[in-house]
């Protein structure tokens, strides 16, 4: 293959997911790997994969390593504590199979921590989202607040007509129910 592009300009890959700055992030469990073994030689460990919902890191995935095959059971029993947080996070207190807990945002605290002379993430804690707040589907194209936070609608401008929709042919319009109570508040960052 013929490179057509400047390679002093190219940062050579090191194979390491850029790390994310401290903070909480919104994220979903998208993948996981069962009985992976520990590098230690140590037992196993199940590894699930978050990506990130929203935010400047939206799309980065980061994994979460428990030791749940550990030949230390002080090791085995956090790992089984972090599953049941978890769980908890995204509103599933008990569940049989951790493909139950996929696709369902919660918050994570992430830290950096120096590991074999290295800096990587560390996840320190899992919550749920805050009341009120929600990250939106996978692939959807409404702009939102952080975490998704719907807005009230626009008004239309002085003097501007809006304009009637036409249903469509044998679908009958649902009437329109006025929303009632006070215009939501601004958007909060999930992080405060």
């Amino acid at each position: 293959m013929r490179i057509n592009f400047d390679l002093n300009n190219t940062q050579a890959y090191n194979g390491a997911t850029p790390l994310l700055p401290p903070g909480e992030y919104a994220v979903e469990i998208v993948a996981e790997q069962e009985n992976q073994p520990l590098r230690n030689g140590s037992g196993t460990a199940l590894v699930f994969e978050y990506q990130i919902r929203d935010g400047q890191f939206r799309g980065q995935r980061i994994r979460d390593w428990l030791n749940v095959g550990h030949s230390n059971q002080n090791a085995r029993e956090l790992a089984q504590r972090r599953i049941k947080a978890v769980g908890e996070a995204v509103g599933l207190p008990v569940f049989n199979d951790t493909r139950q807990l996929f696709n369902r945002p919660f918050l994570i605290a992430v830290s950096c921590q120096e590991y074999q002379g290295r800096q990587r993430n560390q996840i320190d804690d899992y919550r749920a989202l805050p009341a009120g707040q929600f990250a939106l589907p996978r692939g959807s194209e409404l702009t939102a607040a952080p975490l998704g936070r719907l807005e009230q609608p626009a008004v239309p401008a002085q003097g501007i007509q809006e304009q009637p929709t036409v249903p469509a042919q044998g679908i009958q319009e649902q009437p329109t129910v006025p929303a009632q109570g006070t215009p939501t508040p601004a958007p909060q960052p999930y992080w405060s």
